[in-house]
């Protein structure tokens, strides 16, 4: 009798060892994990840069591709229009155009994007731009065009091109890339709500051709 309890303290002292040891190794185990986290600061994710700007995610104006979010004027005498890819398979618009006809009173083209839904850049006023990618097979240092934001209640409001919203002093027959910030336009003196923004719109004037490869809404500091 004396040996079978023996038997039995044996065991159960072997099982809280066990038991024990094993807890600690989990414990051990779960306090090194916690000391491998990594501090992050609020935009040091990639993907928090690509997809989102203080929460504002409708980035992806024009990807150089056809779709119903994109128009021009109907007059091809005005106004020609074609989607291309090139040797590097980037996909792109390439436009022709010239205003200066008597059948081309308005000449333009715009960007609904994020599948023409209500965009609210009202609180993003001041740290937002549209970046657009473009080339030209010729040097231009100026594009006569004006830029126009339409919100759903039909009020508009636009500023023209200025040579400060190019990033190089010219554009030419590689990548160039020009900066309108959402500051540049007279939106409180056009009413427009910006809450409800519709579309994106460019005018154009007088005549010329260029390759527009993408549009996108990036973040901007006014200096």
């Amino acid at each position: 009798m004396i040996h079978k309890k023996t038997h039995i303290i044996l065991f159960f002292t072997f099982s809280f060892l066990f038991t024990y040891l094993s807890a600690q190794k989990v414990e051990s185990e779960a306090k090194t994990k916690c000391f491998n986290f990594k501090t992050l600061g609020l935009y040091d994710s990639t993907e928090s840069i690509s997809n989102s700007i203080h929460g504002f995610t409708q980035l992806n104006v024009f990807d150089g591709t056809n779709s119903d979010e994109v128009w021009w004027s109907k007059n091809a005498i005005c106004v020609q229009g074609k989607f291309e890819i090139d040797s590097s398979k980037t996909n792109y618009l390439f436009l022709k155009w010239n205003k200066d006809q008597t059948e081309c009173d308005w000449v333009g083209l715009g960007f609904g994007w994020d599948g023409w839904s209500a965009k609210d850049m009202a609180y993003l006023k001041d740290s937002l731009a549209f970046a657009l990618t473009l080339r030209s097979s010729r040097e231009i240092s100026n594009l006569p065009w004006a830029f126009g934001l339409e919100d759903y209640n039909g009020n508009q409001c636009w500023v023209g091109f200025k040579k400060d919203f190019l990033s190089k002093s010219s554009i030419n027959k590689t990548w160039n890339t020009i900066l309108i910030p959402v500051s540049a336009f007279p939106i409180m003196e056009n009413e427009v709500d910006l809450t409800a923004t519709k579309q994106l719109i460019i005018q154009l004037f007088a005549a010329g051709e260029i390759e527009l490869k993408s549009i996108r809404m990036v973040p901007f500091q006014n200096k």
